[in-house]
């Protein structure tokens, strides 16, 4: 008899496949990797001015893709505007890869989340760069102004602002050539912020902030649920969000570290 895990397991390979076999690679992947991206949308460190970012968008809004907590409709209404929560829209972006490696070390911004396991549960989402097209996350954008902008900046802490291709979930799932959009995405570098290094490949999960991202994967039906787990890995790069929810406390990533070098980890 096959494992369960393991059949839920190629259940979500066999979705992941059905859902990018016909997508625009060739064109995704020129804008991953081409330099015109990076021209007509720079990157923007943090911590970013909001009004110097605006001035890229003359309409007075950008469209912003949110991956981890955002995707929850009731914990990004704290940062936006309601007319921004009306442009909510499920998504997918490309070239990056969802990991658990945002080391938190505000107590009170873990406080909201609720009690800790242990004391390496300080992991927030995060994206590393790929540059490689196969290397998708769902989650959903938002068209937002200057205010919307300037409040999500003070919410990601450490997070630079990246441009990133993006393609509607609806769209993904039923048309052949969809459009392709720019969003800017939220990452926290390797590279000190501030004289501060944000991340680390030796935290676990904060769990309420988990819960919340995955109920809001949740709320957008079975299959993006599905994805949202398959695409979404622990600081090592290698260990499944799946695994570490079947049992958080027998994975580890603050003992695993220990034992692995840098050139071990996945990215």
């Amino acid at each position: 008899m096959i494992n369960c895990f393991v059949f839920i397991e190629l259940v979500l390979f066999s979705f992941f496949y059905m859902l990018t076999a016909d997508l625009p690679k060739e064109r995704l992947g020129t804008l991953i990797k081409k330099s015109d991206l990076k021209d007509h949308y720079p990157s923007f460190n943090y911590p970013a001015d909001p009004n110097q970012v605006m001035q890229k968008f003359p309409s007075g809004k950008v469209l912003i893709f949110g991956y981890g907590s955002l995707i929850n409709p009731q914990s990004a209404a704290r940062s936006l505007t309601p007319a921004a929560m009306k442009t909510y829209q499920p998504a997918i972006a490309f070239g990056m890869k969802r990991i658990f490696n945002r080391k938190m070390s505000d107590l009170k911004s873990l406080i909201k989340w609720g009690p800790l396991k242990r004391e390496s549960d300080v992991a927030m989402l995060n994206v590393v760069k790929t540059q490689n097209v196969e290397d998708l996350l769902n989650g959903v954008t938002f068209e937002v102004n200057r205010e919307d902008l300037a409040s999500l900046i003070q919410r990601e802490v450490g997070y630079d602002l990246v441009p990133i291709p993006v393609i509607s979930w609806r769209e993904a799932k039923s048309i052949t050539q969809p459009e392709i959009k720019v969003a800017y995405i939220f990452v926290s570098p390797h590279e000190e912020r501030q004289g501060k290094i944000f991340v680390s490949h030796c935290v676990n999960p904060v769990p309420g902030y988990a819960l919340a991202s995955k109920e809001g994967a949740a709320i957008n039906g079975k299959e993006f649920l599905k994805l949202w787990l398959e695409s979404t890995w622990l600081a090592d790069g290698k260990t499944t969000f799946i695994e570490w929810e079947r049992d958080p406390l027998k994975v580890d990533m603050s003992q695993a570290c220990k034992r692995l070098t840098n050139q071990a980890f996945a990215f």
